[in-house]
């Protein structure tokens, strides 16, 4: 089972690398929040839909190259470190990818 779930993580991230960024129309679902809401939301379920998932990933990539995509900001700093950068979406990736690593 898990190396069809890989499989289709890998299959999704080459989907995202060859077509570039989805849309920011079909990325977005509304407002945002800020990072002192990060309790009610859940880690790295950028769009609000209750999951993290390539969905979010593909927002996450969106918006840090500067796409005009609305994001639930709290959820975007799964590092907790009080920034949105990088380090957040490979930390997101490898978390999809399911390594061991600690979304905060």
């Amino acid at each position: 089972m898990k190396k069809i779930r890989a499989l289709a993580v890998i299959t999704a991230f080459a989907v995202l690398t060859v077509c570039g960024t989805m849309t920011a129309a079909a990325l977005t679902d509304g407002g945002s929040t800020s990072p002192d809401e990060k309790e009610l939301s859940v880690i790295g379920d950028l769009n609000g839909d209750g999951k993290l998932n390539m969905v979010d990933y593909g927002l996450m990539r969106a918006y840090l190259a500067g796409k005009s995509v609305t994001i639930d900001l709290a959820a975007a700093d799964v590092d907790n470190n009080g920034e949105i950068n990088d380090g957040d979406r490979v930390l997101m990736q490898a978390y999809m990818a399911g390594a061991d690593v600690e979304l905060k």
